[in-house]
């Protein structure tokens, strides 16, 4: 289910994201898709509003389409062999809850079922490897994707949505799935940025590997940005007021810390 496409335009357009954004971000974050933000490399025009207007409607209509007509009592939509269509979130905090609370309430109103499991994150990790989390949250910050590929490009095991074919990358195809379709073509792009020869050369290709996400939106945006709070005392000087939270800056580094002193 999750390889078809209109699953997972069903899954988005099937929540409501000006109700996700304010309970879960206080009506901070704006009720986006996953989507590469104005001003960055990679940016697409249009993205951030692609299957992210609420319309139940529509989505019970694409998830009839795939052939999930079939219906239990309590109105749970059923595979053909009758076993229940069930989407189990497996999560390694208990950080995501509120919103997974609001999801569970809009996917079972589209007839989904869905059950949430809180493990350690060294089990999530291990399930990870043995692709075995249909589905999870993650807060995802990318700058420039030939700086930061994992979230992106399918070359280790790391992120859920691309699953075996992480670990067909990683092991040189000894192990996992051999990637098909557009992943593979992420993959033929990622080979041409490492033998770019200019940034512009680079950007060109990591722009097209942002096009295909945007084409096929593996992984689903509820909520945008919101801002990462620092608490510091008054006595500390040197702190800048606005940067950019990324994994790419390591974070506060970005900052400048060794440059922060204190003032008596």
């Amino acid at each position: 289910l999750f390889q078809d496409i209109r699953f997972r335009e069903a899954l988005s357009i099937g929540a409501d994201r000006n109700e996700i954004a304010e309970i879960v971000t206080n009506g901070i974050a704006e009720p986006i898709q996953a989507s590469v933000p104005e001003g960055l490399v990679g940016y697409q025009e249009g993205w951030a509003k692609q299957w992210a207007e609420y319309n139940p409607e529509r989505a019970n209509q694409l998830l009839d389409e795939i052939g999930l007509t079939k219906r239990d009592k309590n109105n749970f939509r059923l595979f053909p062999n009758g076993k229940d269509v069930t989407i189990d979130f497996i999560e390694g905090s208990t950080d995501s809850a509120s919103f997974l609370e609001l999801i569970k309430k809009y996917y079972e109103a589209l007839g989904i079922k869905v059950n949430t499991k809180v493990v350690d994150k060294a089990t999530q990790q291990e399930m990870k490897y043995a692709n075995k989390i249909p589905a999870t949250t993650e807060g995802l910050a990318v700058v420039n994707v030939s700086l930061r590929p994992d979230a992106l490009v399918p070359l280790r095991v790391l992120t859920p949505w691309y699953g075996m074919y992480g670990l067909y990358t990683q092991s040189g195809g000894k192990e996992g799935v051999k990637p098909e379709g557009d992943v593979a073509q992420i993959l033929a792009y990622w080979d041409k940025i490492k033998g770019a020869k200019s940034a512009d050369e680079i950007n060109q290709w990591g722009n097209e590997i942002v096009k295909l996400h945007m084409k096929n939106q593996w992984v689903i945006g509820y909520a945008g940005p919101t801002p990462q709070l620092i608490v510091a005392s008054n006595k500390i000087r040197n702190i800048p007021t606005h940067a950019v939270w990324a994994d790419e800056f390591r974070t506060l580094g970005h900052g400048h810390p060794a440059q922060f002193f204190i003032k008596s």
